[in-house]
């Protein structure tokens, strides 16, 4: 086996990296963030799925970088709003959006509906890049 392989998180948030580094340990793979490429361009995240999202930052990110790229995106589904704030849940409550915003304007848009009959969920996309998948020096 040769060298590690870098893997680039499509994300400069330092408790996902902390987290990347705990799943790839003892794997050949060194985790980075995208802190490390101060050059690399914020991804407007236009998609209309959660997979777009991911997918977009991946490809930028590998393109970029020159290395692997790992992305993600997720969705915040409420069964009592249709789905919504689904991939706007990040600025569901507008520009300037906090987590504490948006779930206050969640928990208003609910006020009507019983606690026993609120339902929701998270999903999330990952999405892996390789720009040079040609590199056989390495085997997970």
């Amino acid at each position: 086996m040769g060298d590690m392989r870098k893997v680039v998180l499509a994300s400069r948030n330092e408790d996902k990296v902390r987290e990347l580094v705990q799943v790839f340990e003892g794997m050949p793979f060194e985790v980075v963030s995208a802190s490390e490429y101060p050059g690399l361009p914020d991804v407007i995240e236009d998609g209309t799925t959660i997979l777009g999202n991911a997918t977009r930052k991946a490809m930028i990110t590998a393109a970029y970088t020159g290395e692997i790229a790992l992305a993600d995106d997720t969705s915040l589904q409420v069964r009592e709003l249709n789905e919504f704030p689904d991939i706007f849940a990040a600025r569901f409550s507008g520009p300037g959006a906090t987590y504490d915003s948006n779930a206050a304007l969640v928990l208003d848009l609910m006020k009507d509906v019983p606690d026993g009959s609120r339902q929701a969920r998270f999903a999330t996309a990952c999405v892996w890049v390789d720009p040079r998948p040609d590199l056989e020096d390495y085997a997970v």
